[in-house]
């Protein structure tokens, strides 16, 4: 999960309207449009405040910080929330 805060916030701390990734197979860029999401983004911006955690990355490893998060964590982060929300997310796959 190799995405930096500044490709989400603006300067201000403002959501960006869009961030860019680029898949790790083909190499393609895709686009993530954030306007669906913009209230939890700033709540999860006023949480990394809060918590003082200072990283340049979005989603930045616990023992860390200047590291963001494997593929394995956020695997096992969204494994968490799918029980949280009683749904099975192991079907799907989530690409980077």
């Amino acid at each position: 999960m190799t995405l930096k805060k500044s490709d989400v916030y603006n300067p201000d701390g403002s959501v960006k309207h869009t961030a860019f990734i680029h898949d790790k197979k083909t190499g393609k860029a895709n686009t993530l449009y954030l306007k669906s999401v913009q209230q939890d983004l700033l709540q999860y911006h006023d949480w990394l405040v809060q918590e003082n955690i200072n990283s340049d990355w979005l989603f930045p490893s616990t023992a860390h910080s200047e590291r963001h998060i494997t593929e394995k964590q956020f695997y096992k982060v969204m494994t968490r929330v799918g029980d949280l929300l009683g749904i099975d997310l192991s079907r799907h796959t989530y690409h980077a």
